[in-house]
């Protein structure tokens, strides 16, 4: 039996050594750094567009019982890229409508009522809060506040023009401005 425990001890022995031979072997570095790593986030626009024109319905005399009411909306986008916190306004003015060439007098800015509306759609972080309808010839459309890093909100507004029963055949025309002021 002495000979089995010899054997035996010599297997035990050789696989101890072999496992011994692959175990890994741990790595203790001799010296580390680290590196700052920095990351900037550039500022942008606060821009505004809008519809290009709009065009009531021809007014027609015949119809006529005193002031003559004619509806209509157009559309603004805003786009605040500036990767802040700060809100803003958006505002409008508009001039008194005239024909060219000039035959008869011009119908009052003030004969147009401009009525905010809810936000039709907004994207990133932004809280929209329409203005009072005015008819005073400037106003505020709305106002943009809980933003948070770029956003952007697209906007109807209703346009009612009252035209005057005295008012004289022709083509008349205004503009209207529309801002943004960043706060």
């Amino acid at each position: 039996m002495r000979h089995i425990t010899r054997a035996a001890l010599i297997t035990v022995a050789s696989a101890a050594l072999v496992a011994t031979a692959s175990a890994p072997a741990l790595a203790v570095p001799d010296a580390s750094d680290t590196t700052a790593l920095t990351a900037t986030i550039g500022s942008g626009s606060l821009s505004i567009s809008s519809q290009a024109s709009v065009a009531f319905a021809a007014f027609t005399p015949s119809v006529y019982n005193g002031d003559h009411y004619e509806n209509e909306s157009f559309g603004t986008v805003v786009t605040d890229n500036r990767a802040g916190t700060s809100g803003y306004t958006v505002s409008w003015s508009v001039t008194d409508f005239t024909t060219s060439p000039s035959n008869g007098k011009p119908i009052a800015a003030n004969r147009l009522t401009v009525t905010p509306m809810p936000a039709d759609d907004t994207s990133g972080t932004v809280t929209w809060t329409a203005g009072s309808a005015s008819s005073s010839g400037s106003g505020v459309l709305g106002t943009a506040s809980n933003v948070s890093g770029v956003n952007a909100i697209a906007l109807s507004t209703d346009l009612e023009l009252r035209m005057p029963e005295s008012a004289l055949a022709g083509e008349y025309g205004a503009v209207l401005t529309v801002s943004v002021t960043g706060g």
